[in-house]
């Protein structure tokens, strides 16, 4: 397809001048033509790599999911510059509104995703051109994509509209059913499963246990138990992945690609590529490497989550409960609520705000957890459920757990608590505690004004201005 495009002021300028014979003529510089973009390996790939980008959200977009989970879940509050107005107060009160800006930007985000991987999957569908192993590899990658996306639209948001094509001319949508949000989800991965390898030459492309890791957990969101059993025990049987030995070097440079990283999100140090999660959590205070700085804000543990952690246990050396800052003094954060979390350190190699440490979206560890919960759900606690958390348990040098200490309500409890205790500070609270059924109810023991509606976020405003048939969700 040739885009042709017109802007406004060369109309204007051509019917102003409609009596001259030699108009000059614009040359358009563009890849985006049918010859040499949408019909070759290269231009596929270009937009390919693009989803992946949106899938990784550079920047601090998916560093903001860390503070927000936290903050929402009451283990952690969040001070100092502007992050404390504008979401620290509102993810620790419950009055975030339609209008906050990091909805919106990964709506979009999420949305430029799924746009992408419909322009590969329809333009790849009937093209001749291209070798057919090409085609399926990046037509399955794409719709791993595409179900990653909507999974987490449909886990945040509820309804939403559903686009499976470019090729149409009705753009505002109206919310399409849960129903048929969950069968193209399914679908997706399911057929990308079907196809991905079991590991890729390039690090962080979707492989067959990363799309079977994101349909895992929208199985246990969506809590269809068995299917979330089965799919974690595929992911087992691949044989591909297995704890890392030691937990308080796991999330550090040295360590990356490591094998339990399942969903991650490569970053680098470059402009836009790197993580500033290291900048967003260390007190200004605190004494960092050459040429790294970190942000005027702060994100602080609660002494009662730290207390809530076994005596043995090596996760908790993670947190930073006392230091000496940059003036010599000793300053004690634990005991007054202002313990520091250092669970992604800095890098070596870092520059500014900037850090090259991968995030870990799913890991191995969840895997079994996942199906611990989702076993006890089906049948309550058995020495299998046991033996899944108490390898976990292992590697944190805590006591194990033994099968007749629990009946199912105590043991489904027990799993959100190991959650915590692995997960801290990887975006995952908020929907642990959401998929519990004790969301709200926590948040209201600790006098927040919370309501059930508060388990989904506002549809952005912008977007509900912009599109006549899409509703906001009760209660925004």
């Amino acid at each position: 397809m040739k885009l042709k495009i017109i802007s406004l002021i060369s109309l204007c300028f051509l019917l102003f001048m409609g009596s001259c014979e030699n108009m000059i003529e614009e040359e358009i510089y563009s890849d985006l033509t049918e010859e040499n973009f949408l019909t070759t390996e290269a231009g596929i790939s270009a937009v390919l790599n693009q989803a992946y980008v949106e899938a990784q959200q550079p920047g601090q977009l998916y560093e903001h999911r860390f503070s927000e989970s936290a903050i929402n879940s009451g283990i952690a509050y969040g001070t100092g510059g502007s992050f404390q107005a504008n979401t620290a107060v509102p993810f620790r009160d419950f009055t975030w509104t339609s209008n906050y800006n990091h909805f919106s930007t990964r709506w979009n985000s999420y949305y430029q995703g799924i746009r992408n991987a419909n322009i590969i999957i329809d333009n790849l569908a009937d093209n001749e051109s291209l070798s057919l192993e090409f085609k399926t590899q990046t037509t399955a990658e794409a719709k791993a994509l595409r179900g990653y996306f909507y999974s987490l639209l449909l886990q945040n948001y509820g309804s939403i509209p559903l686009h499976t094509s470019i090729l149409i001319n009705e753009f505002q949508l109206p919310r399409s059913s849960e129903t048929e949000i969950q069968e193209l989800i399914e679908a997706d991965l399911t057929d990308a499963i079907g196809v991905l390898p079991v590991s890729q030459n390039l690090y962080g492309k979707y492989t067959k246990g990363t799309a079977l890791a994101i349909l895992c957990r929208y199985y246990m969101n969506t809590k269809q138990w068995q299917n979330a059993a089965n799919t974690a025990k595929d992911i087992m049987d691949l044989n591909q992945y297995e704890l890392f030995p030691d937990y308080v070097s796991l999330f550090g440079h040295d360590n990356e690609q490591n094998s339990e990283a399942i969903l991650v999100h490569p970053r680098t140090v470059a402009i836009n590529g790197g993580s500033t999660v290291t900048a967003m959590m260390t007190p200004p205070d605190v004494p960092l490497l050459p040429n790294q700085g970190n942000y005027a804000m702060r994100l602080l543990v609660f002494d009662e989550f730290i207390d809530s952690f076994d005596e043995s246990d090596k996760r908790k050396d993670l947190f930073v409960t006392q230091y000496i800052n940059k003036s010599g003094d000793l300053v004690q954060g634990y005991g007054n609520d202002m313990t520091y979390i250092n669970k992604y350190p800095p890098d070596p190699n870092g520059s500014g705000f900037g850090n090259g440490i991968d995030f870990m979206e799913i890991r191995y560890a969840s895997i079994l957890l996942y199906r611990a919960e989702a076993l006890n759900e089906l049948n309550g606690p058995t020495q299998e459920v046991i033996d899944l958390i108490n390898m976990v348990r292992s590697r944190a040098n805590v006591p194990l757990l033994s099968v007749g200490d629990f009946d199912q309500s105590s043991l489904r409890a027990h799993i959100l608590k190991e959650r915590f205790w692995e997960f801290w500070f990887e975006a995952s609270e908020r929907e642990d505690l959401i998929r519990n059924g004790t969301f709200v109810t926590r948040a209201q023991e600790r006098g927040v004004v919370a309501a059930d509606y508060h388990t989904l976020y506002p549809i952005p405003q912008d977007e509900v201005d912009a599109n006549t048939k899409l509703n906001q969700n009760p209660g925004y």
